[in-house]
């Protein structure tokens, strides 16, 4: 169904960038609200530009939305029940990160009446605007309404078909619970008028290194420091370049860079756990297994910079859908699997940001995040993602 053009249906992250969830850094070329340029025999057209070269075109549409499975016939009959009518733009043309990254498309989830849950949440397909993520390297699941970590009003609805058909040890007030390996902890947003998710930094350490705390104003202040899946790696601004290497150098006995460096199963078992602590206690770990990348290029050359590489978790990575791996199973962890001779790896934490702090997806690895919309808060928890 073809939409009358009359409506808005993405919005900005602020004036540092485009939205949260897009995986672009860049201020953005356009308006800050994406609103249709023209209307012709009752289709409109939008498009959007990024500075850093990408962009799309896209006409409006209105369809009947829900999260379900990839079996269309009882997807539809198991979760009908939670659809709603949503306004969404159909891409026609892409360039730039767009072409090459492994998601189909972009699910907004900022704090914006207009995103998908914001939309379930007015049609009462959930029972509140809350939702969690959980992420580990072979996949993860989103819980809409709740979390799965206990909350009775939360459901994963990206299990319902595989729990009627197999059935979980793991259950709770009919919600698929991710597995707590520490209580969950809450900090409050930063920040109270924007559409993005920030939290307040009050230390940062490279392992047993912590870092002054003169640097706290500079990811703090401005866009401040945002919790962000949409973005695939995690960015520190530059002002921090210099005591987050030099810690780094003190660990490793190496020089800090983001290209392929090699490693023996000792030497990355040393590298440090880098660590931003939040207000309210909460501990956020970036352990090596989530902020390095392993080399999978034949050439072995490092992949480009970009919120849009291999590991993105916009939509399943690729390759999730190998029959031989169990993705509940925790043995995959780097260091629980001693290697000989030399891995690649390269570090996709990026401290040349120009402003404030990004928490991509990578950091949120091995956790349950609790967007907390009504509260106000964010919840952390470190977590076995299964699914």
């Amino acid at each position: 169904e073809y939409f009358d053009g009359g409506g808005m249906i993405g919005g900005n992250s602020g004036d540092d960038g485009p939205p949260p969830g897009t995986g672009l850094r860049g201020r953005q070329q356009e308006n800050r609200l994406l609103f249709p340029k023209s209307c012709v025999n009752n289709q409109c057209g939008l498009d959007q530009k990024y500075t850093e070269g990408s962009s799309w075109k896209a006409f409006e549409v209105r369809d009947k939305v829900w999260l379900g499975s990839d079996s269309a016939i009882p997807s539809a009959e198991q979760h009908d029940q939670y659809s709603a009518p949503f306004v969404f733009g159909c891409q026609v043309l892409e360039t730039g990160l767009f072409k090459t990254q492994y998601a189909d498309g972009i699910m907004g989830l900022s704090m914006y009446t207009q995103t998908l849950v914001g939309t379930w949440m007015k049609h009462g397909s959930i029972p509140s605007p809350s939702f969690s993520l959980c992420l580990n390297r072979k996949g993860g699941h989103i819980a809409l309404g709740g979390t799965t970590g206990g909350s009775p009003s939360g459901y994963d609805y990206m299990h319902l078909e595989r729990e009627q058909q197999e059935g979980y040890q793991e259950r709770g007030n009919g919600v698929v619970k991710s597995r707590h390996l520490a209580p969950m902890r809450f900090t409050p947003f930063a920040k109270q008028n924007v559409w993005y998710y920030t939290v307040r930094v009050t230390s940062i350490s490279v392992g047993d290194h912590v870092l002054p705390e003169r640097i706290l104003q500079y990811v703090n202040d401005h866009k401040g420091t945002i919790v962000d899946s949409g973005t695939t790696d995690t960015f520190i601004t530059h002002k921090v370049a210099k005591p987050f290497t030099l810690a780094w150098e003190r660990i490793t006995g190496r020089k800090y860079n983001n290209r392929l460096q090699k490693y023996t199963f000792e030497q990355f078992d040393e590298l440090p756990v880098i660590i931003f602590e939040l207000v309210g206690g909460v501990s956020w770990e970036i352990t090596p297994e989530a902020y390095m990348e392993e080399e999978t290029t034949s050439s072995g050359a490092s992949s480009p910079k970009d919120g849009n590489n291999s590991n993105n978790n916009n939509t399943n990575e690729s390759n999730s859908n190998n029959k031989n791996d169990d993705p509940n199973d925790e043995s995959h962890s780097l260091r629980q699997k001693r290697w000989e001779g030399k891995r690649g790896f390269i570090s996709r934490v990026y401290v040349d940001e120009p402003q404030g702090v990004v928490l991509g997806s990578n950091a949120m690895m091995d956790k349950e995040i609790y967007f907390d919309v009504p509260n106000k808060r964010l919840g952390v928890a470190k977590a076995t993602c299964a699914y």
